[in-house]
């Protein structure tokens, strides 16, 4: 036990040896309640195991902290999707109308004119982004810790971290219903509708042969 303390007392000098905690505590509660996913496991073992490991692994550990607590936050904020959220403050119509009055046509948007102008190739090639862009980011994170200078992974895991958190921020501090959202219900908001694709993703996973799966935060 001694022996264990003073290997991560000599990794973590200060209070770093505390960072995997979190990850550990949630881990263990989320098993508590039954609910056994892998990422929990990875939570519970692996983490702790690169934070304590060498000089190596806490390399690979602060790399890899700001995506992990991305997950953490995104995980746990099914608790907190309701705060702030009423019928009256989701923005629908005022939206489309700033929208409309942008472009200088009153009732017309540029999603009304893509809808009607529909293409099977644009679906798809916008498709790309929206489907790779999780693993594009991952991608680029492994280049820069085996390629680039060691703070350049950290500086872009912690820019990643940000740009999430504030978009969970801003979707409690100005809800906005996405365009599918009026052609499908019009002005009248409903918090209990549930998540969709859209009308063009819609297209694109029928082509796929698959179907849409709602995330854990999505409606």
């Amino acid at each position: 036990g001694n022996a264990v303390l003073r290997h991560v007392r000599a990794l973590w000098p200060g209070m770093g040896w505390l960072l995997p905690l979190p990850f550990v505590a949630w881990g263990v509660s989320r098993f508590a309640l039954g609910e056994l996913r892998w990422e929990y496991f990875a939570f519970i073992t692996v983490l702790p195991l690169l934070a304590y490991g060498n000089e190596r692994t806490k390399r690979l550990f602060v790399a890899i902290f700001p995506v992990a607590l991305v997950g953490l936050v995104y995980d746990a904020m099914r608790y907190v999707k309701d705060v702030g959220l009423t019928a009256g403050r989701v923005h629908v119509c005022d939206l489309r109308a700033t929208e409309s009055s942008l472009f200088g046509h009153p009732g017309w948007t540029v999603h009304d004119w893509l809808q009607l102008h529909s293409s099977d190739w644009l679906d798809r090639l916008c498709a790309v982004p929206y489907g790779i862009f999780l693993f594009a980011a991952v991608g680029f994170g492994i280049f820069l810790y085996v390629r680039a200078p060691r703070h350049a992974v950290v500086r872009f895991g912690w820019t990643f971290f940000a740009m999430n958190l504030a978009g969970f921020v801003i979707y409690h501090l100005y809800p906005a219903a996405p365009p599918w959202y009026f052609h499908a219900h019009g002005c009248a908001v409903d918090l209990a509708t549930h998540a969709s694709e859209g009308p063009n993703l819609a297209r694109v996973d029928a082509w796929l042969g698959i179907r849409y799966f709602a995330g854990l935060y999505g409606r």
